[in-house]
């Protein structure tokens, strides 16, 4: 069976006999050379580096990513339960609009909860006062993009 990869050579030697059939296959050592080079732009700039669960939410490379990564950032209830379950470190979540129902299982899971506007917070604060009253201990985050301005878009 023919392989591809992004470096020819990354699975010359690789028995696809061994392993079931669909499968992912992630090349460690590339993983590793990968996390280095952001563990390094991380310490360079004095700041966190989180690995984006929506991007690469491979949970069976938790332990390593763990190893150089200060976290994850999740977008929503599920990759949060997924983050709490099997990463390490920090949990981030940033959604665009937070379900009130899923929003006191995410600020129980989170260490830091990111709204989209200052009136989104408010519309959440009765459920952010309640989560903080029972001694959940988490950030409140405000996303900034300042080169796009934003409109009133009451869903948000």
């Amino acid at each position: 069976m023919e392989t591809r990869a992004g470096d020819p050579g990354a699975f010359a030697n690789f028995d696809l006999t061994r392993v079931d059939s669909p499968s992912f296959v992630v090349d460690a050592a590339k993983l590793r050379d990968n996390l280095r080079i952001l563990a390094d732009v991380r310490d360079r700039a004095g700041i966190k580096m989180l690995s984006a669960l929506k991007a690469f939410s491979m949970w069976s490379t938790a332990p390593i990513i763990g190893e150089y990564l200060d976290g994850v950032c999740t977008s929503g209830l599920w990759e949060a339960r997924l983050a709490s379950e099997f990463y390490d470190g920090e949990i981030a979540t940033y959604c665009a609009a937070y379900k009130p129902d899923d929003l006191d299982e995410i600020l129980r899971l989170s260490d830091h909860v990111i709204f989209n506007s200052p009136q989104q917070i408010e519309r959440c604060s009765a459920i952010i006062a309640a989560a903080r009253a029972r001694g959940e201990d988490f950030d409140i985050g405000l996303r900034i993009n300042p080169m796009h301005p934003e409109g009133e878009v009451p869903r948000y």
